[in-house]
């Protein structure tokens, strides 16, 4: 997977809300290059759980998840 370069991005980790970040996706998630503080590396470098959509604990496809929810 290509890897992008995000400027001037947001940090949603405290109430500050610094809008001077830089941040790099690649396939293996983010990553902050510049401007992150302690707070803005762990949250958008924390690995990412991989979502399953289910209905009352049953595994189920994303459509299925959809209608039930409709």
């Amino acid at each position: 997977m290509a890897r992008s370069l995000h400027k001037e991005v947001t940090c949603p980790f405290c109430s500050l809300l610094c809008d001077d970040l830089e941040v790099e996706h690649s396939g293996t998630g983010l990553r902050v290059t510049k401007n992150g503080c302690s707070k803005a590396k762990g949250g958008f470098e924390r690995p990412q759980a991989t979502l399953q959509p289910s209905i009352k604990g049953t595994p189920v496809s994303l459509d299925e998840a959809i209608n039930a929810a409709a």
